[in-house]
């Protein structure tokens, strides 16, 4: 966290290349499934979930840890990259589909963006 942190502080502009400029947090912690490891725990390539924050848009909308996002907003997730693509064309307030694989049964969900998360930050 110290780390993100002061990468928020002193280089905004990388994080902003990591989130491809979008500031909407779902509030997950995620890990790309690659398609390696989709042959190897058969699973299917995504972004898998690790963790799920307490209060947030994510636990709302009923994601929780282990489900796999494999289409966000209608479009394919394959990466993490690919799910922040998709996150900054759209607005807080939006209602987007999530569609998740959960244990091995497809699964769709509504989600609300929420407010960007704003960063107070003093040097």
């Amino acid at each position: 966290i110290k780390e993100l942190v002061s990468n928020m502080i002193n280089d905004p502009e990388s994080v902003k290349a990591q989130t491809k400029g979008s500031q909407i947090m779902l509030g997950i912690t995620i890990v790309d499934v690659t398609e390696e490891m989709s042959k190897q725990y058969s699973m299917p390539v995504g972004v898998y979930i690790r963790e799920v924050a307490e209060f947030s848009a994510a636990e709302r909308a009923g994601l929780m840890k282990g489900d796999i996002i494999v289409e966000f907003a209608g479009e394919a997730v394959t990466c993490a990259d690919d799910l922040n693509a998709i996150k900054a064309k759209h607005s807080s307030g939006d209602v987007v589909s999530v569609k998740i694989d959960r244990n091995g049964k497809e699964v769709v969900l509504e989600i609300v963006l929420p407010q960007p998360t704003d960063v107070e930050t003093q040097k």
